[in-house]
Order: C-alpha cells, then sequence, then structure tokens
C-alpha cells in the first residue's frame, strides 16, 4: 500500500512539474522570438530571467483547466454509468443502448467544434502573458478581443501549420508502421517459443528508431509551432491597433499601444514585416 501511494504521488508531482516545464518553455519560445524580430539576440538565461513571472500568472488559466477536465470527466463518465444503470434494469435495452450513443454522438459534435473554437480564441494567451506580461485571466480576454471578426483568418493560419506538423508525423509512423507491419508478417508460429522471442527483438531496434525520430521531430515542431503563433500574435496586434502605414513614409517602428501594465515601452515591434 505505501509503495503504491508512494508511486501516485511521485506520477502527480513529475506530470504537475512536466506541464509547468511545458508552459514555461513555451513562454520562454514566445519572448525570444519576439526578441530576434527586434534583431536582439537572447540566450537561455537572459530569457529564464525575463519570463520569470511567466508561471505564477499562467497558473490561474492551468488550475481552471484541470478543474473544467475534471468536472467533464466526471459528467461524462456519471452519464455513461447512468445509462448503463438503466440497461441492466430496463426492459426495453436497445432503447437504453440507443440512449448511450445519441450521448456519445451529441458530445462529439457539441464538444469538438466547441473546443476548436475555444482553442482559435485564446490562441495568444502564451504571447500576451510572456511578451506584454499580461495576467492569466487578461491574458485570455486580451486573445479574444485580438480574434474578434478575426475567427476564420486566424483559424486557417492556425491549422495550416498543424497540418504540415502533422504531415511529417504522420510519414514518420508510416514508415515505422511498413518495417512493423513486414516482421510482423514473417512472424512464426507460436508453438516455438524461441523463434518467436527472436522474431519480437527484431522489432526493438525499429520500435526505438521510430521513437528517436518522433522526439527529433517534435524537438523542431514545437519551437516551430510556438513562433509560428507569436509572429500570428504580433501581425493580429499590428492590423488590429497600428495605424496603417502610408505610401512613402518609413515605417515608425510602433510598440505595444493601450498602455497596459508590463509592456515594453523601450522596445518597438521590428522594422521588417512578418510572416
Amino acid at each position: 500500500t505505501g509503495a503504491v501511494i508512494a508511486a501516485g504521488v511521485i506520477f502527480a508531482v513529475g506530470t504537475i512539474a512536466a506541464v509547468l516545464a511545458q508552459y514555461k518553455s513555451y513562454g520562454m519560445m514566445s519572448l525570444g522570438a519576439y526578441e530576434i524580430a527586434q534583431n536582439q539576440a537572447p540566450d537561455f538565461g537572459g530569457l529564464w530571467a525575463r519570463t520569470k513571472g511567466f508561471l505564477p500568472r499562467m497558473l490561474p488559466l492551468i488550475l481552471i483547466a484541470i478543474g473544467v477536465t475534471i468536472v467533464l470527466y466526471l459528467l461524462f463518465f456519471g452519464a455513461i454509468v447512468g445509462l448503463i444503470v438503466s440497461v441492466s434494469s430496463s426492459d426495453n435495452s436497445g432503447a437504453a443502448v440507443g440512449g448511450v450513443l445519441l450521448l456519445l454522438a451529441l458530445m462529439f459534435f457539441i464538444g469538438v467544434p466547441l473546443a476548436v473554437f475555444l482553442s482559435v480564441k485564446l490562441l495568444y494567451t502564451v504571447p500576451a502573458i510572456a511578451i506584454e506580461q499580461r495576467g492569466g485571466i487578461d491574458a485570455w480576454k486580451r486573445s479574444w478581443s485580438l480574434t474578434k471578426g478575426q475567427f476564420w483568418r486566424t483559424f486557417g493560419y492556425a491549422i495550416l501549420a498543424q497540418l504540415a506538423v502533422s504531415a511529417i508525423l504522420w510519414v514518420i509512423n508510416m514508415i515505422s508502421q511498413l518495417f512493423t507491419g513486414n516482421v510482423a508478417a514473417r512472424m512464426p508460429s507460436p508453438d516455438d517459443p524461441a523463434q518467436v522471442t527472436a522474431a519480437l527483438l527484431t522489432l526493438i531496434p525499429v520500435l526505438l528508431i521510430s521513437i528517436v525520430l518522433q522526439l527529433a521531430v517534435q524537438l523542431f515542431t514545437t519551437p516551430f509551432l510556438q513562433i509560428y503563433q507569436t509572429y500570428m500574435f504580433v501581425d493580429q496586434v499590428k492590423r488590429n491597433e497600428l495605424p496603417p502605414q502610408q505610401p512613402g513614409y518609413g515605417n515608425p517602428g510602433y510598440g505595444f499601444l493601450g498602455g497596459q501594465p508590463g509592456q515594453y515601452p523601450q522596445q518597438s515591434y521590428p522594422q521588417q514585416g512578418y510572416p
């Protein structure tokens, strides 16, 4: 019992630490992309120091997300258990099974569009916290405001980057499945344990190569997505809040407008354009 409890505590602490480290890295990537676009040369130590308050400002959002997830899981499993009980105690089991399938279909067709909508509307949360040093709830409001009237444009650019990353991962998975499928097709009879063990051992290098390739791709695609979203954020701020560039005049290099706390008054948007 003690070992199970200790393992559970270690798992919970490790999961929380991994989530915090993940978001800390997102904030550092976003701020680093912004500073590089201003012809600065940020390093790891400087980004770590300049994102010192990022996690405390992000923590309320993480707790809200965890709470919402727990509530949704409880509602889902509660509804499933209730329907299963009704199936077992009802004479019309077909209607009860139909109710279960209807519930799952409703959750899918309502939950998926809602999740996509919220992910687009809150896409700029991390850049708003890291660059403008806003609080968590204020960053949500900032992202919601920036995407007002720009939902489909934001969705289009965001899904384009996600599809590019998914295509690369799909190719790697297909290559690994091709090799594992060939080995599985040549799998000997289960009556000979030695041959089965030898065949399984040949799968280990293939699986290791697949895992290493996926990790290598993620080492590039994760920063790519965060940098991509950061430049989307900067571009949207310029579109929403900065005056249009007049022909024949140089770009004055406007910074963030609005007088919000934590801005960078000494910095400005870069002279060059953004993707």
